[in-house]
């Protein structure tokens, strides 16, 4: 804001000696201040029994991180019956490993069963301060995860949104996170139809049916036994 601030510390007088020290960012008078995207300026000046501050003041600027903006192109690399892989990519100005713990991103994922109004609901490890920014998981993982934070699983749900919230040491994120639906393909839950067996030989029969009518994108093909 242009303004700039200073309070003192009742411990930070030094002995003569002294070349460092370590200084805690705590004002105690004005605490509001002190919060993560702040810059803070720590200056040290010599003194005497007469005079305080001779000469000019040493100053450095630190920036304590702020809270991470989302994570980009969240998106479902594989799905099936059994599994399914997120992937998504670091929010913006996230550096590279390896970096001091203060600035570091790990991840949580949110799931919401995919029905009416969805409402988040935080999950346990392993869906939880992720390193990485894949993660794969089984139905059965999922759901168990979902009902551990109360979420209604009793008609063993087969659709999800997930959603991933970054996280570092000023906390997590306060803008909305894009999700993404998960849909684990259950069985058939029809039969063909119309089952016709002809041109039968010695070795070989031709057999013709009618596809059940859930939707073909759902189907991989047929086994004949």
């Amino acid at each position: 804001d242009g303004g700039v601030s200073f309070f003192e510390d009742p411990a930070g007088a030094l002995a003569l000696s002294a070349n460092n020290t370590r200084v805690a960012v705590v004002n105690r008078a004005q605490p509001e201040l002190v919060s993560p995207g702040r810059a803070y300026i720590s200056r040290i000046a010599a003194r005497n029994r007469n005079v305080r501050g001779l000469g000019v003041a040493a100053y450095h600027l630190a920036f304590p991180p702020l809270a991470p903006r989302p994570v980009e192109s969240l998106r479902l690399l594989s799905v099936d019956a059994v599994e399914a892989t997120l992937a998504w990519d670091p929010p913006p100005g996230t550096p590279s490993p390896p970096v001091p713990s203060t600035l570091a991103v790990t991840y949580d994922a949110h799931a919401a069963i995919y029905s009416g109004a969805p409402l988040f609901l935080t999950l346990p490890p392993p869906f939880a301060n992720l390193s990485s920014t894949t993660l794969s998981f089984t139905r059965t993982l999922l759901t168990d995860a979902v009902s551990a934070v109360g979420g209604d699983v009793s008609l063993s749900p087969s659709r999800f949104l997930l959603r991933v919230v970054p996280r570092n040491a000023a906390g997590v994120t306060v803008l909305e996170a894009e999700s993404v639906e998960v849909r684990f393909e259950g069985l058939p839950e029809e039969r063909v139809a119309g089952l016709v067996v002809s041109e039968v030989t010695a070795t070989s029969a031709t057999l013709e049916w009618t596809a059940p009518t859930t939707p073909a994108s759902s189907l991989t093909g047929f086994e004949v036994r």
